[in-house]
């Protein structure tokens, strides 16, 4: 039904992130330590940034370092592109404006810096950014950087170019979008040689580049033409390639006249309007003084219709199963599954480019034979696990480590071939406008305690007997019981080939475990015996396995410990939401607020604070990490017990997302994650 989408072309796709500093009664605010408090109305789903909500009109909202970010979702350069990246970016900051205006005390919003992302084959990426910084990279830094700015910064990223300059909004930024597009498309053009493409570029100019830090990639300084183009502006002369000079000026009227040309006839004129203007000095360069936040303009349409994450946040009941999504990229998005009738839960790989289409016909019914279907067989042990599944769609059992579905991006200084310069994409915080620099370390590594010295040992002894003598390391913290360990998943694991969404299993149905209920509220015989309605009062026995962490002791995947889970509704009858108690070894253990999503799905979210621990001294600088835990599971099985219809088994998912306060930061403690799968059962044992 859905096949596997082509890659898309160069600059076929492009994507704005805007950050911006906060301030409060004039001092700074650091945004990494106030995302969590927010009301913010979305999921986190990014395995690559634990701080990212996908929102319900498709973009992201995340901190970068201390600075607020707003993401665009991907958008076709077509007819209009520009005026849809201005309108979302509009939207994010509309969106994150209203969520500081519930705080106590007026927030200010200033403009901090701008990433345009175009997309780009890996084949050609890194050459085609180490063009871009000796013909179109001086034209772009009058276009969008004040005569402030340090710079530019040209990164290959996985499937985009990223070019980061300073904030623009508004005229400005539909210019740099236009310029971007044109000219990477310019670049890729030219390398390909492709005769039926124009391949016309500005002249190519001496230019002395730096590594960039904190991602791979090129800076590009305001004096790495020679003079310094932010103060010379467009009377700046320019140093060519082989000999002679030339105006800055008439560089930006080559570069762009390239650009225009390279856009063809797929966009609008209005999407020229704003470049023209800009080239031609009837706007005043951001050098030159000139500068629009967007607000003084009419308004900009949102996006298209068929951008496809519009709604992906929503939770869609079908007539046998649930779905809502589990991780999400702008690359892939996986939807978990849950069947109504019986505790079956698969997932839906879903790459970007066919999302309308999976969207369309799962909303019509057009799936719902095929996965219900898929839902009635037992699991086969189809295991989402590797980047290259997501290329095409899929059905599976269960998923692997959700960041190892990432592409791999480079370390700073590591060459395009250097293997051992290979890291996973996500967030790597950044002062985001160009003056990153490289922060000395602490003499220690540092790590957050989430566990008590005897549990620590125990599960250290545990893992050492089931994996044969390899011990699991986890560290320091406090509690009473002793969670059990579980080795990590052996290397080489066979991943098994998914089956497609026109793939039609025989219906079956897969057994589950008895749980050993324990006694419940009393008697509401009136309540429909449905999985939705069944209460989680618990006590639940609940296994958290630990999926991917970051400096929060030393805990591997696979790593097991228990917490049994007392569920306090705030209702007399039915679902809602209310309170839950988690008691265990782990310090995440407390007591959080629960709501009800409907379909027998519930979120939450609680907060602790963390003792941190050099290493390998063990010493400990006491609470000084902001633990941010939010949870979500929903009920997968249901049962009468002394006369009250309640779940009896529950699955689901549990983050913990630490940032270390002021001192700790001054102290070298750093930014931290765990995401974790939770199954629990009602009493056995608890």
């Amino acid at each position: 039904m859905l096949g596997r989408p082509p890659r898309p072309a160069p600059a076929a796709l492009l994507g704005v992130e805007q950050e911006f500093s906060l301030r409060m009664s004039g001092e700074p605010m650091d945004f990494s330590r106030l995302i969590h408090d927010l009301p913010v109305q979305g999921r986190r789903l990014d395995p690559g940034d634990p701080n990212a909500y996908r929102l319900a009109w498709g973009g992201s909202l995340t901190s970068d370092g201390r600075e607020a970010e707003v993401a665009t979702p991907p958008v076709p350069r077509r007819a209009g592109f520009t005026a849809a990246l201005d309108g979302l970016s509009r939207r994010g900051r509309d969106e994150l404006e209203g969520l500081l205006d519930t705080l106590p005390a007026p927030v200010v919003t200033d403009g901090y810096s701008t990433h345009v992302s175009v997309a780009m084959p890996a084949e050609l990426n890194e050459r085609v950014c180490r063009l871009y910084a000796s013909t179109f990279a001086p034209a772009l830094m009058l276009l969008m950087d004040r005569a402030e700015s340090p710079g530019l910064i040209v990164r290959p990223r996985p499937g985009r170019a990223e070019l980061c300059g300073e904030f623009v909004a508004g005229r400005h930024l539909r210019a740099v979008s236009a310029f971007a597009a044109g000219s990477a498309r310019a670049c890729a053009a030219a390398l390909t040689g492709l005769r039926t493409s124009p391949r016309r570029l500005p002249p190519r100019l001496r230019v002395a580049v730096a590594p960039a830090t904190i991602r791979y990639g090129w800076f590009v300084d305001r004096r790495a033409f020679g003079p310094d183009l932010y103060d010379g502006g467009r009377e700046t002369i320019l140093r060519r390639r082989r000999g002679g000079t030339i105006a800055a000026q008439d560089q930006l009227e080559l570069a762009w006249e390239a650009a225009r040309e390279a856009l063809g006839d797929d966009v609008d004129p209005s999407d020229l309007e704003a470049a023209d203007a800009l080239v031609a000095g009837t706007l005043a360069l951001p050098v030159e003084g000139g500068r629009d936040d967007g607000r003084d303009e009419p308004g900009a349409p949102d996006t298209a219709e068929d951008i496809p994450f519009r709604e992906l946040i929503t939770v869609r009941d079908r007539p046998s199963f649930a779905v809502r999504p589990a991780v999400a990229t702008w690359d892939f998005t996986v939807f978990e599954v849950d069947a109504t009738d019986r505790p079956r839960t698969g997932y839906v790989s879903v790459p970007r480019d066919v999302m309308p289409e999976f969207v369309r016909g799962l909303d019509g019914g057009r799936f719902d034979p095929v996965i219900a279907a898929y839902l009635a067989e037992p699991p086969a042990g189809r295991l989402l696990a590797q980047q290259s599944q997501t290329g095409a769609p899929g059905l599976y059992d269960r998923i692997g480590v959700a960041a190892d579905l990432l592409p791999v991006e480079h370390q700073p200084g590591a060459g395009a071939a250097a293997a051992s310069g290979a890291i996973r994409a996500g967030k790597h915080h950044g002062n985001g406008n160009g003056q990153q620099q490289q922060q000395p370390g602490p003499k220690e590594p540092r790590r957050w305690g989430r566990f008590s010295p005897r549990a620590v040992i125990a599960a250290g002894v545990a893992a050492a007997v089931l994996a044969g003598g390899v011990v699991v390391a986890v560290a320091a913290g406090g509690g009473k019981s002793k969670p059990a360990a579980v080795p990590t998943t052996p290397t080489g694991t066979e991943v098994s080939p998914a089956p497609s969404l026109s793939h039609s299993p025989a219906p079956g149905t897969s057994p589950s475990p008895s749980p050993s209920p324990s006694p419940s509220p009393s008697p509401s015989p009136t309540v429909p015996q449905t999985l939705p309605n069944a209460a989680p009062f618990g006590p639940f026995k609940v296994t958290i396995k630990v999926l991917s962490s970051d400096k929060i002791n030393s805990l591997p995947p696979g790593t097991k410990f228990t917490e049994t889970w007392t569920f306090t509704p705030g209702c007399d009858m039915g679902p809602c939401g209310g309170k839950l108690v988690r008691k265990g070894d782990d310090l995440n253990s407390g007591t959080g607020q629960v709501t009800y999503q409907g379909n027998g799905h519930y979120q939450g979210k609680d907060f602790r604070r963390l003792d941190c621990i050099q290493q390998p001294s063990g010493t400990t600088i006491p609470k000084v990490g902001n633990d941010h835990i939010s949870f979500s599971f929903h009920v997968v099985k249901g049962k009468v017990v002394d006369g009250v219809w309640q779940a009896t088994r529950i699955v689901g998912t549990m983050k913990a997302d630490v940032t270390p306060t002021a001192k700790g930061r001054a102290e070298g403690c750093p930014d931290a994650f765990a995401n974790e799968s939770v199954t629990g059962i009602l009493g056995a044992g608890a």
